[in-house]
């Protein structure tokens, strides 16, 4: 799976280099997820990397003009590199304790609005109870929205252009309970209908995720790693799983659609619950 670097000017001999590092060992502090380290130490000591590297996140702490970290970072095959420059963040700061911390809350902000701009524009888990089909069952309350594909091992599927969009449905993640762990698989990968691409893990189980329909892998949700709760959140939206090139848009017609699943989910949500169908 992807990591996230952060990766400081390699400067020794310059303020801003310092307060770099100082900057990115305080997150790497926080967050044991971040990698941190100079570009050039990364790959000497750590060669196996090259693929995540090329595939993260990638922030750099810039400690002067040169831009010597974000530079190596592109040339080093990672080509969205997003950049802190220093002497930017410490402008109108004056002491030194407060400088590497200045230099964290602009990563901090970077890394954020990267996410933002990296959710897709799916309705949130507030929309408009219209688009969905309802059912109170005793406390249970389960959601079915309209206009997608549903399967009997509870995955949706959402037809975007010539793609497939595909992921959990509101009923598995309630029953699945709270997700602190997604893997998915990799991009380009061929699968076919029914076949297992991934999975992921709760407080209460381990569930493989079903393929609804067949193709290739175009894109996955990368925010899944660092927020697999998004899952719960928004399974309709945000908490997405994969978006498939389908080898034949027709075998979405061997799913069930919104109004037939939902009849589907209730009967389950009974059984899951102890009641008579």
């Amino acid at each position: 799976m992807s990591r996230k670097y952060v990766l400081p000017c390699a400067g020794y001999d310059r303020p801003g280099g310092k307060i770099g590092r100082e900057a990115a060992e305080i997150l790497a502090d926080e967050d044991l997820e971040v990698v941190v380290g100079s570009v050039a130490a990364l790959f000497a000591e750590r060669p196996g990397e090259v693929k995540d590297f090329r595939s993260s996140q990638v922030i750099c702490i810039d400690g002067c003009s040169v831009k010597c970290a974000s530079k190596m970072a592109q040339a080093r095959g990672n080509k969205d590199v997003l950049a802190v420059d220093v002497t930017e963040s410490i402008a109108a700061i004056e002491d030194s304790k407060e400088r590497g911390q200045a230099v964290v809350e602009s990563v901090r902000r970077l890394y954020q609005n990267a996410v933002s701009k990296a959710l897709p524009d799916f309705p949130s888990k507030d929309i408009d109870d219209s688009e969905f089909f309802i059912e109170k069952i005793d406390k249970f309350i389960l959601k079915v929205q309209k206009g997608l594909y549903y399967s009997d091992n509870d995955f949706w599927a959402r037809i975007e252009g010539e793609d497939v969009r595909i992921g959990a449905s509101d009923l598995l993640q309630q029953m699945a309970s709270d997700i602190f762990f997604v893997e998915l698989a990799e991009i380009g990968k061929k699968v076919e209908f029914g076949d297992d691409v991934g999975g992921f893990e709760s407080t209460k189980t381990a569930i493989e995720i079903i393929t609804p329909i067949s193709g290739t892998i175009l894109e996955r949700n990368e925010l899944l790693e660092n927020s697999p709760e998004l899952v719960n959140e928004s399974p309709y939206g945000p908490g997405w799983f994969y978006l498939v090139k389908p080898d034949d848009i027709d075998e979405l017609e061997l799913l069930k659609d919104a109004s037939e699943y939902i009849t589907y989910a209730v009967e389950k949500a009974k059984h899951e619950l102890g009641k008579k169908v």
